[in-house]
């Protein structure tokens, strides 16, 4: 029987992926990267309709209020409620001069 010697080979680190695994590995995780940057998208974008909504009510009510000051803080609203206060109108006014005694103590 013959002996064969063998040349000793340097050894080698075989890794269990081939470049097709990376390659699939590297897709499923871009994949799922962009599926998370989707579901941050729209979640935003539920917010920005969710404030764009109450900016709308808000400004509703502002405009409401405005025309309620203004109605209220008319004239016309001014003199009946202080008639219904009980406050007079006046008919002849009396001005005041300057260098004029207006009152006296005795």
């Amino acid at each position: 029987m013959k002996k064969r010697f063998f040349k000793n080979k340097p050894k080698t680190y075989h890794f269990p992926l081939k470049r097709g695994g990376f390659l699939w590995i590297l897709v499923f995780v871009l994949l799922g990267v962009h599926v998370l940057f989707a579901v941050d998208n729209s979640s935003t974008g539920v917010k920005i309709a969710l404030l764009e909504e109450e900016i709308h009510k808000l400004e509703e009510e502002n405009e409401n209020l405005s025309k309620n000051l203004l109605s209220t803080s008319s004239l016309t609203k001014i003199n009946e409620r202080a008639e219904g206060l009980g406050f007079l109108k006046i008919e002849k006014a009396i001005y005041l001069q300057a260098g004029q005694v207006q009152a006296k103590a005795n």
